[in-house]
C-alpha cells in the first residue's frame, strides 16, 4: 500500500504481523530500514493528521515500538520541529536511539515530575502532538510502571495522540485491555489516531481497541515493485477475520424480476411482543417490510394487534393466546424472526418451542432477545452444533444475552470477544452476531468478519430489533443465513452513522435508521 491511510479489508494478530515481518527481512532488507521507513511513514501520516505542528513529545520503550520512536524523533528533528523524547527503559534499542542524540533530539528519563514540569512550560501550546512509541504489538501482561503511569500522563495532558502499531494498553489480538479478566480495571493510551504496520491487527476494530485507536492509518511498509517477501513464510500467513464490505454483500443481494410478486420477495414472520412489550416486534417487522420483504407478519399478544395495524397496516398482525393457536402461523412463513419483546413466560416458551422445530422443516430463524435468554435457560431442545438444521439460524446476543449462553460475565465476553464468539459457535452452531462495539459475525462455516461501522448514538432500545428485522428480511430476499447476517450488520451499523451525521447521535431511535438502511439498499438495481 503506498497511501498510509487506506488498508485492506483482511485483518491479522501480531503473531502473524511478526511472522510477515521476518518474510521481509528475510529478504535484502534489514531491521534497521523498515525501522526507518516506518517511522518515516508516521511522520507522514502525523504530518497529515495534524499540519500545523510544531512540537512533539515521543514517549519511547525499549523494543522495536521504541525503536520506531527514537528514529521518528531524529526525523522530526531534521525537518525542524521541537521533539523530546521520553525515555521508559533504559534497554533502549541502541542504533535508534544514538541517531536520535546525534540528530539533537531532547531524551529525557520520564518521570511524572519531569513530564509535569516540561508540561507546565508547554501549556497553551496547541500545534503539539504526544506520540506512543511505549510497546506496540509485543506487549503482554498487565501494564507495569512506569509505563503505566506514562499512560496515565498522556491521557491527562490537553495534546492529541499518535500511537505506532496500536495504543499502547491494547491487545492487538482481542481489543481488550492488556492482561486483564474485567475491563474496568483496565486502562490505555486514548489516541486520536494511529498507524498500524505490514498489516491491520483486528484489536484495533474490535471493544476497547475501537475506542482508543483514533482515526486509524496504516501503511504496509513494502515499496511497489519490491519482492522482499519470502513467500514460503508469507504463504502461511492468513488472517483472522475481514472487514465487513458492503458492497461485496449487497451485490449478492439478487435483483427484482420484472414479473416478481410479494411471494417472491420472502414471508418474514416476526414472532414476539408479550404483554408490555409490543414495541419490539412492531420496529423488527417495520423494518422488515421496509427492506424489501414481499410479506411480513407479526404474532404478537391480542392486545397489541391494533397498534400495530395502526401504525403499519401493510404488516398482517395476529393475535395468538398459545402455542397451539400459533402453529398454524407457521405454515407459510419462509423465514421466522424470534424474541423481540418475546419474553420470558410459559407464553413466550411455547411460542418458541415451536419455532424451532420448524427448522427440521428448512426454515430459516434469526433468533434475538428472549429468544436467547430462554435457549440459555437450558429448558428447550436444541439442535446440535453442527448439524444440518443449526445452520439456518442465526443467532443475535449483545454482550449480556452472550454471557447468559455460555454461563459467563459479561466481563469474561469483553475481555476476548473473538474467543467468546467462538465458543457461541461451538456450544450453538449456525452463524452468530456478536453485537457491540466493532461487531463480530462468525457464519457457519467459520468465516469471522468485523463491523466497522456504528456509533455511540446507537446506545439505544430497539437497536437490536430492527437489526433482527432487518437480517430476517435479507434471507426472505434469498440470501443466505451467513451473508444476510453480514450485510445486515453493516447497513445497520451504516444507517446509523448516516443518522447520526444528519442529526446527532443524541435522541437517535432505532426506527430513525430505516429510511437510510432503504436508501443503502437502493444500490442494488431494482
Amino acid at each position: 500500500m503506498s497511501q498510509s491511510n487506506i488498508f485492506p479489508h483482511a485483518l491479522y494478530t501480531a503473531d502473524d504481523t511478526r511472522c510477515l515481518e521476518a518474510a521481509m527481512l528475510s529478504g535484502s532488507k534489514s531491521g534497521l530500514y523498515l525501522m526507518h521507513r516506518a517511522a518515516n511513514c508516521a511522520l507522514e501520516a502525523l504530518g497529515e493528521y495534524w499540519p500545523n505542528v510544531k512540537q512533539l513529545h515521543i514517549f519511547c520503550g525499549g523494543g522495536n515500538n521504541g525503536g520506531d520512536g527514537y528514529t521518528m524523533a531524529a526525523l522530526a528533528a531534521k525537518r525542524g520541529l521541537q521533539v523530546t523524547a521520553w525515555q521508559l527503559s533504559t534497554n533502549n534499542p541502541e542504533e535508534p536511539y544514538h541517531y536520535a542524540l546525534q540528530e539533537g533530539v531532547d531524551i529525557k528519563p520520564f518521570s511524572t515530575e519531569a513530564w509535569c514540569s516540561v508540561l507546565a512550560k508547554d501549556e497553551g501550546l496547541l500545534s503539539t502532538v504526544i506520540v506512543d512509541a511505549l510497546l506496540g504489538i509485543g506487549s503482554r501482561g498487565v501494564l507495569k510502571s512506569p509505563i503505566k503511569q506514562a499512560v496515565q500522563q498522556i491521557n491527562t495532558a490537553n495534546y492529541p495522540v499518535f500511537s505506532i502499531d496500536i495504543p499502547t494498553g491494547i491487545n492487538p489480538d482481542t481489543g481488550a485491555f492488556l492482561g486483564l479478566d474485567d475491563p474496568a480495571d483496565g486502562q490505555a493510551v486514548q489516541a486520536s489516531a494511529t498507524i498500524s504496520f505490514i498489516v491491520p491487527k483486528i484489536g484495533a476494530f474490535v471493544g476497547e481497541g475501537r475506542k482508543h485507536t483514533g482515526k486509524l492509518f496504516f501503511n504496509d511498509l513494502m515499496v511497489a515493485g519490491e519482492q522482499q517477501l519470502n513467500n514460503s513464510q508469507a504463504s502461511s500467513v492468513k488472517p483472522i477475520a475481514h472487514i465487513i464490505d458492503h458492497k461485496d454483500f449487497l451485490a449478492l443481494l439478487p435483483s427484482r424480476a420484472i414479473d416478481a410478486h410479494k411471494g417472491s420477495s420472502g414471508h418474514v414472520l416476526v414472532i414476539g411482543g408479550d404483554l408490555g412489550f409490543g414495541g419490539a416486534p412492531l420496529m423488527a417487522a417495520e423494518m422488515a417490510a421496509r427492506t424489501g420483504a414481499g410479506l411480513v407478519g407479526v404474532a404478537t399478544q391480542r392486545v397489541n394487534v391494533s397498534a400495530v395495524i395502526a401504525r403499519q397496516p401493510e404488516l398482517m398482525a395476529v393475535g395468538v393466546e398459545s402455542g397451539q393457536m400459533f402453529l398454524p402461523l407457521l405454515n407459510k412463513p419462509t423465514v421466522l424472526v424470534v424474541g423481540p419483546g418475546l419474553g420470558q413466560s410459559a407464553w413466550s416458551e411455547q411460542l418458541l418451542y415451536h419455532a424451532l422445530s420448524e427448522l427440521e422443516q428448512g426454515k430459516k430463524l434469526v433468533i434475538d432477545a428472549d429468544a436467547l435468554n430462554l435457549l440459555a435457560s437450558g429448558r428447550l431442545c436444541l439442535p446440535k452444533p453442527q448439524s444440518t438444521y443449526s445452520n439456518n439460524w442465526v443467532l443475535t446476543p449483545h454482550p449480556g444475552e452472550a454471557a447468559r449462553l455460555l454461563n459467563t460475565s459479561i466481563a469474561a465476553i469483553q475481555a476476548d470477544r473473538i474467543t467468546a464468539i467462538n465458543a457461541l459457535h461451538a456450544k450453538y452452531g449456525g452463524t452468530i452476531v456478536l453485537k457491540g462495539a466493532g461487531t463480530l459475525v462468525l457464519t457457519n462455516d467459520r468465516r469471522l468478519y468485523v463491523c466497522d461501522a456504528g456509533n455511540a448514538g446507537m446506545a439505544t432500545g430497539g437497536m437490536g430489533d430492527v437489526l433482527s428485522g432487518l437480517i430476517g428480511s435479507l434471507v426472505g430476499q434469498g440470501l443466505t443465513t451467513p451473508d444476510a447476517a453480514c450485510l445486515g450488520v453493516v447497513l445497520h451499523a451504516m444507517a446509523g452513522d448516516l443518522a447520526a451525521a444528519q442529526s446527532g447521535m443524541r435522541g437517535l431511535l432505532a426506527t430513525d435508521l430505516i429510511p437510510y438502511v432503504r436508501a443503502l439498499l437502493d444500490e442494488v438495481q431494482a
